[in-house]
């Protein structure tokens, strides 16, 4: 795990500074290939040979000194200086402001979340079947890292240290990111994006934080390049377009899983899993993101949304000894959307499955979370499931993830629409 946070780290870094380390590079050669060259010597501290010689000597050891300082001058600094990350005064305070547009919904911060959410309550799953990706470049992104780079590196290399400092995990993967906001018009395709973790934390995440030093001094504030807009009257703030964010937004998926036997899995986060909150909240039977690779795995954009919560309950909950491969774990349905205001506006898309498996074949991945707080109850019927959810929604001591409590908002909502509709695919649950 050390290992490979190091190996992405630095591939990460070299991609932002290859002019630097191209030239350190160089220098370096020329100056290996001048030193041991037949026409120069080097003997007891002093130059034989004529003066341009030595000059040139001179000039490609000051050309290594100093690209070896411009390479390294950041991380030594570092070194010596200690920095904390914490949430940005800056954000707290717009986030506080933010008013709803036209068709979307804020949840507010409360003791029982802990985290705000735009959502869309008029989801309608239909809308996105048969739905194409267009795939884009995004140098956005690319552009804005490595106009500042200098102290976003700061900002990742302190992530870095304290992650791998409590053992938790900071690798840098690829991700399938969202480059438009989801089209009105039900034939038009998906925008997206390739992208990475980093290039997600240093945009999504950092809006929402900022980087101290031991003094007190901040050194970086991503609130003030948290997005948002003035509404169309200019008198509110609203949350910025995924299109004018200059957000990474690589997509985020969260479902729940009902097993054959009729039970619904939930499992408890662990202090492991990066951006843990604290406190052991309730999370979904899994919850991640989009890969890259998710892409080859479904014609439609909805495909491979549902393929990838699939992938999710198929790694997090130990499912190679039942299924042979994710798409065997059941049918999936996404079915709602909202955006994570402290992501920096982060999509995020929760579903549902009815897994091929029952309660014992269900194994936490203990890297990822545990079963210790939370016993899962049978459910004997559709309206028995109603009841589990609105007491969770309710509860006045469970704390619960965001993800997990729009999951459940969701499933509240799709439960009503599918009863209307005659839809079969919770009548298990009835039998």
């Amino acid at each position: 795990m050390l290992l490979r946070a190091r190996i992405d780290y630095t591939c990460f870094y070299f991609k932002f500074h290859f002019g630097e380390c191209v030239s350190f590079v160089v220098n370096l050669v020329l100056f290996f290939i001048m030193l041991f060259s037949s026409s120069f010597r080097f003997s007891s501290f002093s130059f034989a040979g004529d003066k341009k010689e030595t000059i040139l000597f001179v000039g490609f050891l000051f050309n290594v000194i100093w690209a070896a300082k411009e390479l390294l001058e950041d991380p030594l600094s570092e070194a010596r200086h200690k920095y904390t990350l914490e949430p940005s005064e800056t954000a707290e305070k717009i986030i506080k402001k933010l008013s709803a547009k036209s068709g979307t919904v804020i949840l507010r911060d409360d003791k029982k979340v802990g985290n705000t959410a735009v959502y869309y309550p008029n989801f309608d799953r239909e809308q996105f079947t048969g739905r194409k990706i267009l795939f884009q470049k995004n140098e956005t992104i690319t552009h804005y890292i490595q106009h500042n780079k200098t102290v976003l590196f700061k900002v990742l290399r302190c992530c870095k240290k304290m992650s791998l400092s409590n053992g938790k995990w900071f690798f840098n993967e690829t991700k399938l990111c969202l480059s438009d906001d989801l089209p009105a018009n039900s034939k038009a395709p998906v925008c997206c994006h390739r992208g990475s973790y980093y290039d997600s934390f240093l945009t999504n995440i950092c809006s929402t934080q900022q980087l101290k030093s031991i003094d007190g001094e901040i050194v970086f504030d991503g609130g003030k390049l948290f997005p948002r807009e003035k509404d169309v009257n200019g008198d509110s703030i609203c949350l910025s377009p995924i299109t004018s964010s200059k957000m990474n937004n690589h997509i985020g998926v969260s479902v729940l899983g009902i097993t054959t036997d009729k039970y619904l899995i939930l499992w408890c986060l662990t202090p492991r899993v990066q951006g843990y909150p604290g406190g052991n909240p309730l999370i979904s039977t899994a919850s991640g993101s989009c890969d890259w690779d998710d892409r080859k795995h479904g014609d439609s954009f909805l495909e491979v949304i549902e393929y990838a919560m699939k992938r999710e309950l198929f790694e997090e909950n130990d499912l190679r000894k039942v299924c042979r491969t994710p798409d065997e774990v059941g049918e999936t349905r996404a079915i709602g959307y909202f955006r994570w205001v402290e992501k920096g506006g982060k999509p995020e898309f929760v579903g549902v499955s009815r897994l091929n498996c029952d309660y014992k074949a269900i194994r936490a991945r203990l890297e990822v979370c545990d079963s210790s707080f939370y016993s899962p109850k049978r459910i004997n019927s559709r309206d028995d499931l109603k009841k589990e959810i609105s007491g969770l929604l309710n509860h006045p001591e469970m704390k619960l993830s965001l993800p997990l409590y729009m999951n459940l908002l969701f499933l509240l909502n799709y439960l009503d629409q599918i009863e209307a509709t005659q839809d079969s695919f919770f009548c298990f649950l009835d039998e």
